[in-house]
Formats: C-alpha cells, sequence, structure tokens
C-alpha cells in the first residue's frame, strides 16, 4: 500500500520520542505526520489537507490537547476528524481524564506508554468508523438528490398532446 493510499495520522506531541514511538507503532499500516505544538497542529489543519484521525498529546506547554481537541471540534472544517487524546496519567487520575476527554468532544483516549497493538486497533477502529460515516453521508445526499429528482418530474405537468391519442388524419 503507498502512503498515497494509507490512512493518515497527524500526531501531536511536544516530545520527539513520543512521536517516533507512536509512528513506530502505526508503520506500515498508517502514514504518520506530526505536529510538535496544539498551535503548530492547529495552524497546518487550517490550511493543509486533512488528516482521517489525529493522535493529540494531553499535557504540552502552551495550549494542553483538551483546549486543542475542543478548537478543533468548533471548527466546521475540522469538527469531523476523529481526535484519539493521549495520556500519561495515572490510575488515580483515570476517571478525570475520561471525563475532560469527553467534555473536550474526544473520540477516545489511549495511556501513556503506549500499546502498539492496541493503538494500531483503536486508529484502525475510528478510522473505519469515519470511512463508513462518510459513505452513509454520501448515500443520504445521493438518496435526497434522488427525492427532489423525482418531486420535480412528479411536479412537471405531462404534456396533453403526448396523453392524448392522436387524431384522425384527413385522408
Amino acid at each position: 500500500m503507498s502512503d498515497s493510499t494509507k490512512p493518515r495520522i497527524l500526531i501531536v506531541d511536544d516530545r520527539a520520542d513520543s512521536i517516533q514511538i507512536i509512528a513506530r507503532g502505526l508503520a506500515p499500516e498508517f502514514a504518520a505526520e506530526f505536529a510538535l505544538s496544539g498551535k503548530q497542529a492547529l495552524t497546518k489543519l487550517a490550511t493543509g489537507e486533512l488528516p482521517d484521525l489525529i493522535l493529540l498529546d494531553v499535557v504540552m506547554p502552551d495550549m494542553d490537547g483538551y483546549e486543542v481537541c475542543r478548537q478543533l471540534k468548533a471548527e466546521p472544517r475540522t469538527r469531523d476528524i476523529p481526535v484519539i487524546l493521549i495520556t500519561a496519567s495515572n490510575d488515580l487520575e483515570d476517571e478525570m481524564s475520561a471525563m475532560l476527554a469527553l467534555v473536550a468532544d474526544a473520540t477516545d483516549f489511549i495511556h501513556k506508554p503506549v500499546n502498539p497493538q492496541v493503538l494500531r486497533q483503536r486508529v484502525r477502529t475510528h478510522v473505519l468508523l469515519r470511512d463508513r460515516e462518510r459513505e452513509l453521508s454520501r448515500l443520504k445526499a445521493e438518496i435526497n438528490q434522488l427525492r427532489a429528482q423525482l418531486a420535480a418530474a412528479k411536479a412537471t405537468p405531462v404534456s396533453s398532446d403526448a396523453t392524448s391519442p392522436p387524431a384522425p388524419s384527413a385522408a
């Protein structure tokens, strides 16, 4: 599978070593890109091609992952991208991390250190769900277009010439 056909994953973490570990865990099934801060990620997403999923570290300087996620979900361009928050919280903080992830509208969250098999499966699942949502939206739009065409066809009056039997010809 070439990189252009692989699902694209944006990894946002202020630590290059964490990005490398996560990217290795996603290879070779996914094409990984990265940003070293929340601000850099938001700038990249504002103008560039959108990824299929974002893996977002919670603890970063300047802007934490929860705030980045809230901003992503507030923007129409990025609102539908699944975001998985990555946290190094301990057991006592797990409930709070889950609650904050939900409040920020994250799709899921994963604990550090990242288990590569769990990471790949969760990313795979959320990319598949997003693909199915896109297909469902496409099919709904197609159905709505067909309904509109049918309604227009029903509303168009049929010419009386087409429904009347032909008049006898004078011979």
